[in-house]
C-alpha cells in the first residue's frame, strides 16, 4: 500500500509538472509561432479544458496521496512546506480553471463578438489582464510542483 501511494503521488506530480511544462514552454510558443494569433489562440483554447482537468486530477491525487502516505511513513523533511505547496498547486488549479480560465473563455468570445473597435478594446484590456493572471498562477503551479519533486528526490518519505 506505502508503495502504491508514494507512486501515485510521485506520478501524479511529474506528469502534472511535465505536462505544464511542455505545455507553457515548448508547445504554445510553437503554435503562436507556426499559425496566425486567433488560430494559435484556438488550438490552445481548445486544449485548455484537458489541460485544467489534468491539473485537477494530479492536485487532488497529488495532495491525497500524500495526506494519507504521511500517515503510515515517517514525516520527512519539509513536511508542512510540502503540503503548503500541494495546497497552494490545488487551489491554482481550481483558480485556473474554474475562475480564470472560463471568465477568460467567455471574454474572449465577447471581443470576437464586438462590432466595433471602440467595444473590442475594453475587452481585449481584460483579456490581458486575466491572461496575465492565469500565466501568473500557471508560473507559480510550475515552479511549487518543481520543488516538490525536487523535495521528493532530496527527502524521500522513508517507511
Amino acid at each position: 500500500m506505502t508503495t502504491a501511494l508514494a507512486l501515485i503521488h510521485s506520478l501524479s506530480l511529474t506528469i502534472w509538472v511535465g505536462g505544464m511544462t511542455v505545455f507553457s514552454f515548448i508547445l504554445t510558443p510553437i503554435f503562436f509561432k507556426t499559425f496566425d494569433k486567433q488560430q494559435a489562440g484556438d488550438i490552445v483554447g481548445s486544449v485548455f479544458p484537458a489541460y485544467f482537468t489534468l491539473g485537477h486530477v494530479c492536485s487532488v491525487l497529488a495532495l491525497g496521496s500524500y495526506l494519507w502516505l504521511r500517515t503510515q511513513v515517517e514525516t520527512p523533511w519539509g513536511d508542512k512546506a510540502r503540503i503548503a505547496l500541494l495546497v497552494v498547486m490545488l487551489a491554482g488549479a481550481g483558480i485556473n480553471g474554474l475562475v480564470i480560465g472560463p471568465k477568460s473563455h467567455e471574454i474572449k468570445s465577447q471581443v470576437r463578438a464586438a462590432a466595433t473597435e471602440e467595444a473590442r478594446a475594453p475587452l481585449q484590456k481584460e483579456f490581458g489582464k486575466l491572461h496575465g493572471m492565469s500565466m501568473a498562477v500557471n508560473l507559480l503551479l510550475i515552479l511549487s510542483g518543481l520543488a516538490l519533486v525536487v523535495m521528493g528526490i532530496l527527502f524521500p518519505l522513508r517507511g
